[in-house]
């Protein structure tokens, strides 16, 4: 590949194409129901087009286990990664960085796409809604903020003293409940941001 100045090696990236489980598991799902009704994958070609979900395969973690090692991403800035998430679509990875970095990564291909100064301090956890709208994330300094698919910051607030571990939605989406390192489980209200219940009486 010619770039204007010199000649390049062409990066050959791996792909990993999942389009093809997942159709299977709309097909099937419907009369599938019991790990009976499902067939003993053996270690023969014929049988790759058998291949299912890794969460249909509760009745047999065996056939769940990645055995080939694929690809190493690396971000622009090396730097350690505390949490993970997939966007709704099942195309593209967030990741958050100890520099507070959101990264967002091509889910096929695994290079990055952009990059998004989220938080001032270390991202510690990510948590999609249930309904697939909001991204709530949490920092070092616990501070909590609310993004939007497009990763559009709407709200940010102080919730905890010390850093936020976990996130996680009611069914409804309308209550949020985060757990920090000063030994406190917070329930917020979603949409006024505001602090219902704190439960208090863990020791870490």
């Amino acid at each position: 590949v010619y770039d204007g100045k010199r000649m390049r090696k062409a990066v050959v990236r791996k792909t990993i194409d999942y389009n093809a489980n997942v159709t299977k598991h709309l097909e099937t799902r419907v009369y599938s129901k019991s790990a009976e009704s499902k067939p003993t994958l053996q270690p023969i070609p014929e049988h790759s087009k058998e291949l299912d979900m890794s969460l249909r395969s509760d009745h047999n973690p065996a056939e769940a286990f990645c055995t080939k090692y694929v690809s190493t991403a690396i971000n622009k800035n090396r730097c350690a990664i505390h949490s993970l998430v997939w966007s709704p679509d099942g195309r593209r990875i967030i990741t958050g960085a100890i520099t507070g970095e959101f990264t967002l990564w091509n889910g096929l291909m695994f290079n990055f796409e952009t990059i998004l100064q989220a938080h001032d301090d270390p991202i510690r956890c990510l948590k999609w809604s249930h309904n697939d709208q909001w991204l709530v994330s949490g920092d070092d300094a616990g501070v909590i903020k609310y993004w939007q698919g497009s990763m559009n910051n709407t709200k940010a607030f102080k919730a905890h003293k010390e850093a936020v571990r976990e996130v996680s939605f009611s069914r409804t989406d309308s209550k949020f409940a985060s757990a920090s390192d000063d030994q406190t489980i917070t329930v917020w209200d979603f949409e006024t941001a505001k602090e219902e219940h704190t439960l208090k009486g863990h020791g870490w």
